[in-house]
């Protein structure tokens, strides 16, 4: 039995037969809003690449017995493809579409557990409705996927709902996809740099390389419009070598010109995983001699959805080399102190949405303090991201925080900027 049979096994339920039921909901509730949800359970995938069929087909079982329960005398659900279903619910009196929606998102807070496996998994649900977003079950399915792509990049946000601009959304989608591959051949990208800053002295400490990605028509991308569309479609694996040997010869620079200065790079799950990440950057310190305590890199919290005995592998071979490793967005993701104990990490970076609001809500700063005090006893250095103006660097400070990344001290430029930036910086918060 080869891959394919093997997948197909997992899918027992036609697509023949959501189009039937899809009819049949449609006859019996003519004067109701009926929505059409399109899950994206990420994580599945890569449980079927790491560790086979059996493994898979046993977190389906999990899987299909949570929606079972769920929809039971609600609505109905149907197994698309390895990542994906389609869930039907006509609304009733005291659960509205959101609501529903919603609570399928709640059914993967807690991760699947069998015998000795624990994943979690990433949900992400469209939302169309009939008969505001079309009549008949293409149109809604379409708008539905749209509504999902709209959440590629959301950290928090879990649910999607169809709106006209979600279309403008996929064209662009469409257009971008189209034009990635030539962008990746031609090395279409350029490092935007924003400073980290000492809480305690105001000196800055590094920068985090932001790739944009420098079109022909479109000019600057923002990397929320394509870095998701090349971990799709395979690029990321080059894009991120890209984006590295630019971080690693800016760093050159910065070292030649004697600047105490670091540099961090964002590196994917993908990327780590791939087993080319760790020799890729063997080579490119060695045609760039750089002291490697000065060069970090930047995962993300999801990192602990894939093969995590692979993941502290690699983490622990990059910290031997002398290269930083820092936790991105912390607090937004699927971390528990568990993995957060397990991850041999040198740097917490705590997401902006903590900072945000911090001056009127007290329970970010409750959050941020006990994150401080645990990373404390971890012995790692904390980063607060997005602080904007004065008062959040104060609180930021009298928390903790070690160190402070904003538009408050500069937002992210180009080389020739950040080193006009560096030349004229002057320390005025903290005199």
């Amino acid at each position: 039995m080869n891959e394919n049979q093997q997948t197909e096994m997992l899918f027992p339920t036609a697509f023949n037969e959501a189009v039937e039921a899809f009819h049949l909901l449609k006859q019996q509730h003519q004067q109701t809003k009926i929505g059409i949800f399109v899950l994206h359970l990420g994580g599945l995938t890569r449980i079927h690449s790491t560790y086979g069929f059996s493994v898979v087909r046993q977190a389906f079982q999990k899987v299909n017995k949570r929606l079972t329960a769920y929809t039971t005398g609600l609505g109905h659900y149907f197994s698309i493809q390895e990542t994906k279903y389609y869930l039907y619910y006509a609304e009733q009196d005291g659960l509205t579409l959101q609501q529903f929606a919603e609570g399928v998102i709640n059914l993967f807070a807690e991760p699947l557990r069998f015998a000795a496996y624990e994943f979690y998994l990433q949900a992400k649900v469209g939302l169309s409705v009939l008969p505001d977003d079309g009549s008949d079950l293409e149109t809604l399915l379409k708008n539905a996927e749209a509504a999902s792509y709209y959440l590629k990049n959301e950290k928090i946000k879990r649910v999607g709902v169809f709106t006209p601009e979600t279309n403008a959304l996929l064209f662009k989608k469409v257009f971008y996809e189209n034009n990635l591959i030539d962008a990746v051949k031609n090395k279409e990208f350029l490092l935007y740099y924003q400073p980290k800053i000492c809480a305690h002295t105001g000196r800055i400490i590094s920068l985090e390389g932001l790739v944009r990605w420098d079109h022909p028509l479109m000019g600057l991308v923002p990397p929320g419009e394509f870095v998701s569309l090349a971990e799709e479609n395979g690029l990321i694996h080059l894009l991120g070598e890209i984006v590295l040997e630019k971080g690693v010869r800016f760093l050159s620079l910065l070292q030649s010109k004697n600047l105490d200065i670091s540099i961090t790079i964002n590196v994917s799950a993908e990327q780590l995983l791939s087993g080319n990440l760790l020799p890729y950057i063997q080579n490119l310190l060695a045609a760039n001699p750089i002291p490697t305590h000065r060069l970090g890199l930047e995962i993300t919290e999801n990192i602990n959805l894939y093969d995590l005995e692979y993941v502290i592998e690699q983490l622990h071979t990059l910290r031997d080399m002398g290269i930083k490793v820092y936790l991105d967005d912390f607090g937004t993701g699927y971390s528990s102190l568990q993995y957060l104990q397990q991850l041999p990490l040198d740097v917490l970076k705590i997401d902006r949405a903590f900072v945000m609001n911090l001056e009127e809500r007290e329970v970010d700063q409750l959050i941020i303090r006990s994150i401080v005090g645990i990373s404390k006893k971890l012995d790692l250095e904390i980063v607060a991201e997005g602080v904007e103006n004065p008062r959040q660097l104060e609180i930021l400070r009298s928390l903790g925080c070690s160190q402070l990344q904003g538009y408050l001290f500069s937002k992210p430029l180009p080389e020739d900027d950040i080193l006009s930036f560096i030349e004229t910086y002057s320390p005025v918060y903290f005199s």
